[in-house]
């Protein structure tokens, strides 16, 4: 019998082998498993307003995406916050958040690609059996939709969590208890669920709905009583949103359970628990829709590797402090983090309450930063969730001393002698984070000249451009906001600034094909736009790309002695802007331009 059964499967497993490489060709990258990407929450309470503002401080983190807060005004002038209103019984409106719509939709990031705004259940939401208050609800959330829709995010962020005296899945805490059944309750929180999820995907079919945690609250309810369960209801207001949602949102449990989880074998356990034993929750008919749309997710909760103290008598600190993994408690992030990315499908949220990323108007979040409070932290995560960080291309150039009678004119026009005498740089790589390639070659082909004298820096780009016709150019003067379109940026770390540390301060030069120039001092995620030296540039389009000549005096650099030897930390970028769009350095960087610690190496010859 068993070498029957042995015999069988082998002719079943390489009938199944034959097939698959055949088919390989064609259907490898459709079964590619997405990138895994890490998300960040917590109480820096992020605004539309703040995503503008420090988008260069949250790139250089390691994060691919943020929960934030859609903020707008009412009819009388009255703030309005977007989570606090949706499950209010009284009616929104879209115009109330037009300004926050109109910021988001001028927010462009090729790091920051998955943000969320966040709705929470607040307050006093109506009776499951109250029509009319329904009623206003599901066309709120169709109202959240729509923002998240007009504002170019993933999706929607929703935390089932009962805050402020909501009592909106406790069965026993209901106003027609003595009326309603169990049972029936249930059956109106599933149509609930289902309406609410059909008003959703009528405006926005293909988002992404995250929620911090789905049927694994309802964990300890497995072998009976999830009547008692303060989450009683929640299990069939989900089934609902299983029945409503569109063929082609992706639903998002993240499993906020973890945060207290110290080995991968807990992290894994759970993953199973919600593919497959918590199908116990999920109604027989919505199974085969659950597999294929919900995703494993998990919370990773920082204050527990920093803020809570092993030593404390604090019942809440004994709770969340982890141990540390082999004495440190950044080992013990790293393994979690880890574990958590191998367990996940596709995103790994952090939670952080008393310390911050970037500058935050709540003071409870403290006035340092995570990696302040724990140095490394910003490593561990990246190194989870872009490994090939260890594949780095850190790069060296030598430049040549050209004389007075060699130096080019500055037209852009490339056709000066000295560009066939001496070598141009290698071709420009990806940016690590957006690279799935093994070779690090972007679509579109550039390369960088460099060269000096005694007064000056030459500096020369030869940009491909695929779709030539539709290039996009931004800004229309001097320090305008030209990176938002096709451009060159050039950064040099200032003299007596530490080589290869984050946040140190460089000059940062930028231009783009109408000649126009932004310059400034970048440092600690901030620009001195008083910065302005008299450097000169020249540039031309052609039928397959554009050219651009830069010359920068060297004491506009700090520098006023060049020898040859003398070694200039410094890169080269290229932000390509036509139909389509890519992010491509000399030396690479992980997630954009503003990274002084994986700069390259000039060295004067």
């Amino acid at each position: 019998m068993l070498k029957k059964l042995f015999t069988t499967t082998t002719c079943c497993c390489l009938l199944a082998i034959s097939a698959g490489l055949m088919l390989a060709p064609h259907t490898a990258q459709a079964f590619a498993p997405p990138r895994k990407k890490l998300i960040e929450a917590g109480w820096e309470r992020t605004t539309a307003s703040d995503m503008l503002q420090y988008w260069k401080i949250m790139e250089q983190t390691p994060y691919d995406g943020i929960v934030f807060a859609v903020n707008g005004m009412d009819d009388q002038g009255k703030q309005v916050e977007l989570k606090n209103v949706v499950f209010n019984p009284k009616p929104i409106k879209l115009s109330w958040f037009k300004d926050d719509i109109k910021r988001l939709r001028s927010f462009h990031s090729t790091k920051l690609t998955d943000n969320f705004p966040i709705i929470t259940v607040r307050g006093n939401p109506p009776d499951w059996f109250d029509d009319k208050g329904w009623a206003v609800i599901v066309n709120n959330w169709k109202i959240a939709a729509t923002v998240a829709k007009e504002a170019n995010l993933k999706g929607i962020c929703f935390d089932p969590e009962m805050y402020s005296g909501a009592k909106l899945w406790t069965y026993g805490a209901q106003q027609g208890t003595r009326k309603h059944s169990y049972a029936e309750y249930c059956a109106k929180a599933r149509q609930r669920g289902r309406e609410m999820m059909r008003a959703v995907s009528s405006v926005y079919p293909d988002m992404v709905f995250f929620t911090f945690s789905m049927n694994e609250l309802n964990r300890a309810y497995a072998d009976g009583g999830i009547e008692g369960s303060r989450y009683g209801l929640y299990p069939a207001c989900i089934n609902g949103w299983l029945d409503g949602a569109s063929p082609l949102m992706t639903i998002v449990d993240g499993g906020e359970s973890a945060y207290t989880y110290s080995t991968p074998e807990q992290f894994l356990s759970m993953a199973n628990w919600i593919r497959n034993t918590g199908l116990q929750f999920v109604a027989p008919e919505n199974r085969n829709r659950y597999r294929s749309q919900v995703q494993v997710c998990f919370g990773l909760y920082l204050d527990a590797y920093s803020y809570y103290k092993l030593d404390s008598t604090n019942p809440r600190d004994r709770r969340y402090a982890l141990q540390p993994l082999n004495g440190s408690r950044l080992n013990r992030l790293k393994s979690n983090v880890d574990a958590a990315m191998n367990a996940s499908d596709e995103y790994v949220w952090t939670w952080g309450e008393h310390y911050h990323w970037w500058p935050t108007k709540n003071k409870s979040a403290g006035d340092k930063t995570w990696e302040e409070v724990l140095p490394g932290t910003t490593k561990v995560l990246l190194d989870a969730t872009h490994p090939k960080q260890r594949q780095l291309l850190r790069r060296t150039l030598r430049l040549p001393q050209i004389s007075a009678t060699q130096a080019p004119k500055i037209d852009g026009n490339l056709n000066d002698a000295l560009y066939s005498q001496y070598p141009w740089t290698e071709p420009f790589v990806t940016l690590l984070s957006n690279n799935d390639t093994v070779d690090n070659k972007p679509a579109a082909a550039t390369k960088a000249f460099a060269a000096w004298d005694a007064n000056n820096l030459y500096i020369a780009f030869r940009c491909d451009q695929p779709d030539i016709q539709h290039q996009h150019v931004a800004g229309v003067g001097h320090d305008s906001d030209i990176w938002g379109g096709e451009s060159l940026e050039v950064a040099i770390l200032k003299p007596g600034q530490r080589a290869g540390l984050a946040g140190t301060a460089f000059y940062h030069f930028i231009l783009n094909p109408a000649n126009v120039h932004w310059d400034g001092i970048h440092a600690q995620g901030k620009d001195d736009m008083k910065y302005d030296p008299a450097w000169r540039s020249g540039t031309q389009k052609n039928q397959s790309g554009w050219t651009a000549e830069i010359q920068i005096p060297w004491k506009g650099i700090g520098i006023s002695a060049p020898h040859k030897g003398m070694k200039v930390q410094a890169n080269f970028a290229h932000n390509r802007k036509d139909s389509g769009s890519e992010l491509s350095s000399w030396s690479q960087f992980i997630g954009g331009f503003q990274e002084p610690q994986n700069l390259g190496t000039w060295v004067l010859r």
